[in-house]
């Protein structure tokens, strides 16, 4: 009981319940302090825990296990301690522990066993179990809670694991998407790079073609500008050789006017005009050798060769009137001699008189002086007679000096008129023997007659110079009418080449007329009666003979038509002229331009309304009613000059739409002419500027070609062509043939696109047409690839309704074009590939009875 006391009493004895919670470190210190008591401990220092069956422990004494009586000592500790034997390891007989299996109590131990053991109260024991059961009760709790909160755990580990799981769905479905966007991307991206590399190969392609070309023209530039070098410095030689002509002609004129100038032997009586003129002529001296040095040199300027001539003109002048003033300066030095020889005589006869005379008488016939006057103011009778026949003989040479001019005055007007009347008489007679004088232009005509009126002017001048009435300003005069004589008759040389040229060309025209024609007339021989009218331009059944044209003719016509249309086009521009250039109608015009131009832009098939809109408001403005555009109201009608202009500007676009937009796409073509043809219904003077446009932008849709000029240099003759020259470089090839397509196809539309609904009124310019244009065509020679490019797209066409209308004779037109037009073309061909495309359309259009399908985009016969 005292051991249960003092165990109580003791700081480890004293168990702390309290429902306070403890920290784990805290509940760790409080089982550690639960040991046995201190009267154990000297028993049991090396703290070594055996556990029992019943939960007990207690410690042992470290040397226990060297004792041989291990097992007893053990054994005597749990019966006095109230526990169950323990089963400790035991050491065998190789000296290894092992565990004893203590199945029943052992007997009581020796004494000497006893003796080393103080025994333990058993309240310890109780105590020791109550602590068991409070730290299982305890260890219960906690593992309940530990329990709960697991389960808690788990639970929200499951919804963050729930959670993560959508999150981590939604992210794969984000990416999946991602990666399928970028899959699409990439495909994308990789087409693209496809694509990009073909577009530059392509390229690359076009850009090697395109540097050939740039070679092959520069190569022809390089060409270009050493032949015109090669002109140069031929023309410089030439020049530099004719520089030292004129040089040595103008040195020979000079050394002969100083010849004869110094050797008259009057030369003192020179006037003053011959004097100066003999300065001049010696001070050209040195301006002709400075100038031919220039020339030497290669610095001189056309203007040189000009001084130099004027030079030349004034040395050649003036040894023709140093004759004169030779002659003028003999004579006055003869009559001089002739009058000092005379007063010399007469002074001689008066000193006779003198002497014969008494002395005081020989101052009577003196001049009576003043009183004061010495001897030496009074005149001898030698000297009145000396003064008197000077008076006289100068006055006789002032009368006869006049006389003699105004004789010079007459014999020149005489050699004027003369001269005049050759030029005229000459005039006449090349102008009236040319030719080919009905070719003549109208200022070759203005010059005839102004040569003619001439004669009449210069024979009333003539006789005023006669009748000693004229003036100074009729010398003039017929001088002046001498110089036009000289250069009317200059001029109709020129103008004479120019109609004999323009002659020729038309009868070599007329000529290849003629054998085309007698070429159809054998083939139309050889077919049967039948089909005798299948070349012929058809006509109504009522037509009689007298109605068919022969080939020359039908180029005649062509010729004419052409001629018409571009001479009334050009009395157009030429009276548009004042208004286009004048500046304070700029902005007026413009206005007039955009009114024009932004519905003919607007042109396309996307409608009839659309269609109708456009070319109602083309209509309005063209009959000068007022038109609203970007808010402004417009009137063509401010100026006089506004209507004409519109129509103008509209047949020029409308054109200049077929050579840029139809080019490229084809069956745009239709819409425009639809467009056209309402227009053409409204005005017929809009057909003739459009067909002059036409014309004008292509030649072939006449067709009619004249040849090169002879002053005509390659890019103007180029341009007539239709092609485009710009800085001196004319148009490839190809680009020339898809412009010219573009508007011949545009010029087919019109030919079969239906006149608007309402309008009440046939075609202005209907399929007829097509076939005149081929007809014509078959009449004239075939040019290089443009003329079977030209064929083909007529025929593609208006082809479709050529069979309609004409049936068996449109097919012998493609057959006689095939057998007989084709070779031609291929003869002349440059690419052959136009040729060989024409021969396969019309060859694949024979086989089929003539049958040839609508082109692509024609609009229905009432779309508009």
């Amino acid at each position: 009981m005292n051991i249960l006391l003092q165990l109580q009493n003791t700081s480890k004895g004293k168990l702390p319940y309290n429902n306070k919670k403890e920290t784990l470190e805290q509940r760790k210190k409080w089982l550690t302090d639960i040991s046995p008591p201190p009267s154990i401990n000297k028993f049991h220092k090396g703290n070594s825990l055996i556990s029992t069956s019943h939960g007990a422990s207690f410690k042992v004494q470290e040397n226990v296990s060297k004792n041989n009586n291990y097992e007893e000592e053990l054994l005597y500790v749990a019966c006095y301690s109230g526990l169950s034997p323990p089963k400790v390891p035991v050491s065998n007989e190789s000296g290894k522990a092992r565990k004893p299996e203590i199945s029943t109590p052992p007997p009581k131990p020796k004494p000497e066993i006893v003796d080393k053991f103080t025994p333990v109260s058993p309240e310890y024991n109780s105590s020791s179990k109550l602590i068991k059961e409070y730290e299982q009760a305890y260890e219960k709790k906690k593992e309940a809670a530990i329990a709960k909160k697991r389960q808690e755990f788990d639970q929200n580990m499951a919804k963050l694991t729930q959670l993560s799981k959508e999150q981590l769905m939604i992210r794969e479905k984000q990416q999946n998407d991602q990666l399928k966007s970028l899959h699409q991307q990439t495909e994308k991206h990789l087409k693209e790079k496809d694509e990009s590399e073909k577009q530059v190969q392509v390229m690359k392609e076009s850009h090697r073609q395109h540097q050939q070309m740039l070679d092959a023209k520069v190569l022809e530039v390089e060409k270009r500008k050493q032949q015109l070098k090669d002109e140069a410095r031929k023309r410089q030689e030439q020049i530099q050789a004719m520089a030292q002509k004129i040089h040595a002609s103008i040195n020979i004129l000079i050394s002969q006017f100083i010849t004869e100038f110094e050797g008259c032997p009057h030369k003192e009586y020179f006037s003053e005009d011959a004097k100066a003129t003999y300065t001049q002529i010696r001070s050209i001296k040195t301006k002709v050798d400075t100038l031919l040095e220039s020339f030497k040199a290669a610095m001189s300027k056309q203007e040189d060769l000009k001084k130099l001539m004027e030079l030349f003109e004034m040395c050649k002048r003036g040894l023709e009137s140093v004759k004169t003033h030779i002659a003028d300066a003999n004579k006055k030095g003869k009559e001089v001699e002739e009058q000092k020889a005379l007063a010399a005589k007469a002074a001689q006869l008066a000193q006779e008189q003198q002497q014969a005379l008494p002395p005081a008488q020989t101052d009577a016939i003196s001049t009576p002086t003043k009183s004061s006057n010495t001897s030496t103011n009074i005149k001898t009778s030698e000297d009145v007679m000396v003064d008197a026949l000077e008076e006289y003989s100068k006055l006789q040479g002032n009368l006869s000096s006049l006389f003699c001019k105004l004789e010079q005055i007459q014999a020149m007007a005489q050699k004027i008129h003369a001269s005049i009347n050759i030029l005229i008489s000459q005039f006449i007679t090349e102008f009236e023997g040319c030719p080919h004088k009905e070719y003549f232009s109208e200022d070759a005509k203005a010059t005839y007659t102004q040569i003619r009126s001439i004669k009449t002017k210069v024979d009333t001048l003539l006789e005023s110079f006669k009748a000693a009435i004229s003036k100074q300003e009729d010398l003039k005069k017929l001088m002046e009418l001498f110089e036009i004589c000289k250069r009317g008759l200059e001029s109709v040389k020129t103008h004479i080449a120019d109609a004999n040229k323009k002659g020729k060309e038309v009868e070599e025209q007329k000529a290849l007329a003629a054998k085309a024609a007698q070429l159809a007339q054998e083939q139309q021989q050889a077919l049967p009666p039948a089909q005798t009218d299948a070349i012929s331009t058809p006509t109504k059944s009522s037509n009689t003979s007298t109605n068919i044209k022969t080939s020359e003719d039908v180029m005649v016509d062509a010729l004419e038509e052409y001629s018409k249309l571009q001479g009334k086009l050009q009395k157009i521009t030429e009276s548009l002229n004042a208004f286009v250039n004048n500046p304070q109608m700029k902005k007026y015009k413009f206005e007039l331009q955009k009114a024009v131009n932004t519905p003919i832009n607007a042109i396309s098939p996307e409608s009839s309304s659309h269609l109708q809109d456009k070319l109602h408001r083309l209509t309005s403005l063209m009959s000068g009613q007022v038109v609203e555009l970007s808010g402004k109201r417009i009137s063509a009608k401010e100026a006089p000059e506004g209507i004409l202009f519109c129509k103008n500007l509209a047949a020029k676009m409308i054109v200049k739409k077929g050579a840029e937009q139809v080019s490229s796409k084809h069956e745009t073509a239709f819409a425009i002419a639809a467009v056209t043809v309402g227009l053409w219904c409204h005005d017929a003077d809009i057909g003739d500027l459009l067909l002059a446009h036409f014309h004008k932008a292509c030649p072939y849709t006449i067709p009619f070609i004249l040849p090169k000029q002879e002053k005509q240099s390659l890019e103007k003759y180029h341009e007539y062509l239709g092609y485009k020259v710009e800085d001196g470089v004319i148009e490839d090839q190809d680009k020339f043939l898809k412009r010219m397509s573009g508007v011949m196809r545009l010029y087919a539309a019109i030919l079969v696109t239906s006149p608007p609904r309402g309008s009440n009124s046939v075609h202005p310019f209907g399929i007829e047409h097509a076939w005149i244009w081929l007809s014509r065509v078959l009449n004239s020679p075939p040019q290089p690839d443009i003329t079977a490019t030209m064929i083909y797209d007529m025929l593609y066409v208006t082809g479709h309704l050529l069979h309609d209308q004409f049936r068996n004779q449109f097919l012998k037109l493609l057959s006689c074009l095939f057998n007989e037009y084709v070779p031609k073309l291929r003869s002349v061909a440059v690419g052959g590939g136009p040729v060989s495309r024409l021969e396969t359309f019309i060859g694949n259009v024979i086989k089929s009875g003539g049958k040839i399908a609508k082109p692509e985009g024609l609009l229905p016969s009432n779309f508009l």
